[in-house]
């Protein structure tokens, strides 16, 4: 009996062995399952320069759109870029075919009626249908900036990105050119050795910059309020993209559109105490 008892413990210790080995494997493939696709989650978040830009239909982007959230920096030369609010963008097209857009701004939180305009000509034709929502603004500093529309369905929403090109101007580069000697007829000495050297200039070269920039843009302007709304908005640009994680929200009110929605609860109270006067 004892014999069998042990035989019995030993069988039983091994099936243990057998079991926690099997254990292991599958927790150690279950945790290579996770980290590979943990892994692939963050390979299919795109930069701006990496993401492709949509195919868009042209037409069906015209008219208003009103931003809801940017990317910003904490740095002095972004600083009217960081205080832009209650900004729209209206696509057009004038008579050139070439898509184009009005975008409205605002930097005075006090004012935020009182707006700038800048009109932009896109550059992209819309004589085809379809086309690559892809465009370049040069800035009145000059900067070229190449932005991307990555996604839309025309009437709810927008995600469009951009980044700098900046141009890179390499040190010009000396070349030397061969001695040459004058040998004087008299003497038929060495009389001077002289060393020409020329100068090439290298044409400047575009390189990417690291700044970024990202914009979700919304087609109705009260949908700002909507917490709901932004939330899946920011959500779903943010799991896609990567520059649209940390996003800014801009403000976007009746007070963009000019200073009546803000005058009128003053000269309400202005109407009420004058009649409370008169009454008295």
């Amino acid at each position: 009996m004892a014999i069998i008892s042990n035989l019995a413990l030993a069988s039983l210790g091994l099936i243990l062995l057998f079991n926690f080995a099997a254990a292991q494997d599958a927790s150690s493939t279950t945790e290579a399952v996770v980290s590979s696709t943990t892994e692939a989650a963050i390979h299919d978040i795109l930069s701006c320069q990496n993401a492709t830009a949509k195919t868009v239909n042209a037409t069906l982007l015209l008219g208003q759109w009103y931003e809801v959230a940017r990317k910003t920096y904490p740095n002095a030369a972004f600083d009217e870029h960081n205080k832009a609010q209650c900004v729209s963008m209206k696509f057009y097209i004038p008579s050139n075919s070439s898509l184009s857009t009005l975008v409205t701004y605002s930097t005075n939180p006090e004012k935020l009626w009182s707006n700038k305009t800048i009109d932009y000509n896109l550059a992209i034709n819309v004589t085809s249908k379809l086309v690559e929502g892809v465009y370049n603004i040069t800035t009145s500093s000059g900067v070229i900036k190449t932005y991307k529309i990555v996604e839309t369905d025309y009437d709810k929403y927008a995600f469009v990105c951009g980044y700098e090109v900046a141009f890179e101007t390499p040190a010009p580069s000396t070349t030397e050119a061969p001695s040459s000697t004058t040998i004087s007829s008299s003497t038929t000495a060495e009389a001077s050795s002289t060393t020409d050297a020329s100068t090439t200039t290298i044409a400047p070269k575009p390189v990417l910059s690291n700044v970024t920039e990202a914009y979700i843009l919304i087609r109705n302007r009260s949908l700002s309020n909507n917490g709901t709304v932004l939330s899946n908005l920011l959500y779903e640009a943010s799991s896609e993209f990567l520059d649209f994680k940390n996003l800014t929200l801009v403000v976007q009110s009746d007070k963009c559109e000019n200073g009546a929605a803000a005058l009128v609860p003053m000269l309400t109270l202005m109407l009420a105490v004058v009649l409370a006067i008169i009454k008295a």
